[in-house]
């Protein structure tokens, strides 16, 4: 380590907490620049200071544990620690927990982070990949093990951290880490330390929603009456809040405590803490604590995770505070309007947000032009997809007068007509512009942007349509090593291993696509919980493939367990539920009970119905479904001419409003294969029977 550091630089340790990162390269660094300034940036909102304060010294080291910290919007970035690091003694040392460091670069598929936006993402990948990587294993070596009983310090806490080693690491035990984990669910016991437990499960969710400073004392206690309450409130019988911050704050055995000193009066979580525990819903009220005391960059990661949750109320609130600094959380929280109120007050909620921007900054404006693009891209679903289509190139021609043709707004518009193109069937036409936009990404964007891969992941769907799987299998592996090596986001892996999932899954490789669902969910329920939205989505996802396995018993006993646990839960909203009964309303009628897969639709179309209205997209949605049951129903009673004529009437409607890949429409077009070989071979064996002896 110490040699990279003189060679390189710039380090950074990266492992899992406790692996003893921190102290490693605090040791490193007061042996190799003991004669140098040390800086430290306070939080994010200070690392400029910090920058000057390095360009301003000599000799200097810049110091930053935990370096997830100062990453993103108004936070460090890659020019800046370029120009640190060309004065030639200037270093930079810097540690990482593995999970925050893979959040970044994407370079283990089994990290998603839905949590934090694109921009984050790409502006913290671009200081990390000016680091030397040194990655520190929490568990100890055989070699590492041997030399600490050789040396012999004396230090009777080493002695016993090496007589634990077969289940904790030198260092973990050191820090006191499964101690204190241990001690922290103890505390919730009536009359032990049950408010000092609520305090330190605020501070750790505040890590978890994204704040990654100390918070003040004010903030903690504001937010941890909601996890006071849900544990049994007053009969825990708490203790006073100052008893509960100092029975927090005492080290046990000399090490780490539960929560850590900041400075000013203000706490942070011991980060420990954070990978230990279940990964669970955070109450609203603390989500509102979180939001009130958030700086702007830290209200977009909050909103996310809100709305991974369907806390929608608190994620609306942290988008509307943060998009008065950030346009795409204007667009965000009209897609969280949009699952809580319905389209149509999406589109209100737009078409107010394009008035406001025109004319506070005049038509032509990046923001205007931005919130426009996000109306018109959005405006045609569940009707007709011809409007989008027709929108988006309207405004490609208008905004020709303010940008440079390969602008990523003007990427961002032809990207959309391209894929309301492919939803119309010019698979093609829209092939062509997926092409054409991707060497212009690769040609005029940095290297990290969100838009590259976007562009390629719809052009991928349009050239493995039809395809075997075995080609489908070459075409991801190729585009899968193509991405890892331009180290592209872990969003952008996870969107790929779905796409390649269910290209597989439709190309009937069912053992193949099976297997990409289940490490998708296992992934998803690691990093984001049992029932958060993006879990859900892969467990609905999982079971539509073993349906599609013909396993409908063990997928409809799953689906059903599934929809229990999340009526359970006191955050379970009714789009978490209706996405799984309408999974498992289909499932049944695949199985053969039409009829109770139409009482499941029709309940969920009137429930949609008074939630939205009559003639809106969402009860149109639920309408088709019927129809389509209906016509199942027709052919099993042998009507197969009726259900000729209803399904081929369905499928026109569904090119009209929903294009050639709804899921719904590749449905109608396998019954409608189904119905026509059965009037055949009916008319075959008609034909037989007349003409026979």
């Amino acid at each position: 380590m110490k040699a990279a550091i003189t060679r390189d630089r710039f380090v950074l340790l990266v492992g899992e907490s406790t692996a003893g990162k921190s102290r490693a390269a605090y040791e490193a660094m007061r042996e190799l620049f003991a004669a140098h300034r040390l800086v430290e940036p306070a939080g994010r909102s200070a690392t400029q200071a910090a920058v000057d304060a390095m360009l301003g010294e000599p000799q200097a080291v810049l110091w930053l544990d935990d370096i997830e910290r100062f990453l993103g919007e108004g936070g460090l970035t890659g020019t800046a620690l370029s120009g640190i690091l060309a004065g030639k003694r200037h270093s930079i040392i810097a540690t990482m927990r593995a999970e925050e460091y893979s959040y970044f670069n994407g370079s283990s598929p089994t990290v998603a982070d839905a949590n934090r936006s694109r921009d984050t993402i790409r502006q913290g990948w671009e200081v990390l990949r000016l680091a030397t990587r040194i990655d520190l294993a929490r568990p100890w070596s055989n070699a590492e093990i041997q030399e600490a009983r050789r040396i012999d310090s004396g230090d009777p806490r080493i002695a016993e951290a090496l007589t634990k080693v077969d289940h904790f690491g030198v260092a973990e035990y050191l820090a006191a880490g499964p101690q204190l984990l241990a001690t922290w669910r103890d505390a919730w016991a009536p009359g032990a330390h049950p408010r000092a437990a609520a305090l330190v499960m605020a501070a750790v969710d505040a890590r978890r929603a994204g704040i990654h400073r100390p918070l003040s004392l004010d903030v903690l206690t504001q937010a941890h009456e909601a996890y006071l309450g849900q544990r049994g409130g007053h009969r825990l019988r708490p203790e006073p809040v100052a008893d509960a911050i100092d029975w927090a704050t005492t080290p046990l055995h000399a090490t780490s405590s539960l929560l850590i000193p900041g400075g000013d009066g203000l706490l942070i979580a011991f980060d420990y803490l954070i990978d230990a525990i279940a990964r669970e819903s955070i109450p609203a009220d603390a989500l509102a604590a979180f939001i009130d005391a958030a700086q702007p960059e830290e209200l977009k990661d909050i909103g996310r995770v809100a709305w991974s949750w369907d806390q929608l109320d608190q994620a609306e609130t942290a988008f509307e505070r943060a998009s008065s600094k950030y346009s795409e959380s204007r667009v965000e929280r009209g897609y969280v309007i949009r699952e809580r109120d319905g389209q149509a007050a999406q589109r209100l909620y737009l078409q107010k947000t394009v008035d406001e921007l025109i004319g506070r900054l005049g038509y032509n404006h990046e923001d205007a032009i931005e919130a426009r693009l996000s109306l018109a891209w959005d405006c045609g679903y569940g009707l007709s997809i011809r409007t989008p289509l027709r929108e988006l190139k309207k405004l490609e021609e208008e905004s020709r007068r303010a940008f440079e043709q390969f602008h990523p707004i003007m990427i961002h518009i032809r990207l959309g007509v391209g894929y309301w193109l492919a939803e119309g069937g010019e698979v093609a036409a829209a092939s062509n512009i997926f092409l054409q936009l991707f060497h212009a990404c690769l040609e005029n964007l940095d290297e990290p942007n969100w838009l590259t891969y976007s562009v390629m992941m719809n052009y991928a769907n349009c050239f493995v349509t039809g395809s075997q799987g075995q080609g489908i299998v070459d075409f991801y592996d190729d585009f899968e090593s193509w991405m890892r090596n331009r180290r592209a986001p872990a969003q952008a892996i996870t969107s790929l291993r779905y796409e390649r999932a269910r290209a597989l899954q439709e190309a009937g490789w069912l053992d193949h696509a099976l297997a990409g669902f289940q490490s998708i969910l296992s992934d998803e329920e690691r990093m984001h919980g049992h029932l958060n939205a993006t879990t859900l989505n892969a467990h609905c996802e999982l079971l539509k493939c073993l349906a599609a396995k013909g396993e409908h018993t063990q997928a409809i006993r799953r689906g059903k367990e599934l929809l229990e646990e999340c009526q359970a839960e006191a955050h379970a909203t009714n789009i978490n539920t209706q996405f799984i009964r309408l999974t498992i309303a289909t499932m049944i009628g695949e199985a053969g009970d039409v009829a109770e897969a139409i009482r499941i639709i029709a309940e969920l179309r009137e429930e949609r119905r008074r939630l939205y209205g009559e003639d809106q997209p969402e009860v149109r949605a639920m309408d088709h479904r019927l129809r389509y049951w209906t016509a199942v129903r027709l052919a099993d009673e042998g009507l197969l001419a009726r259900s000729a004529v209803e399904l081929r009437q369905l499928s026109e409607d569904l090119m009209i409003s929903s294009g050639i890949n709804s899921e719904l429409r590749k449905k109608v077009a396998e019954s409608r294969s189904r119905v026509t070989m059965k009037m055949r071979k009916g008319q075959i064996d008609g034909s037989r029977r007349t003409t026979g002896p």
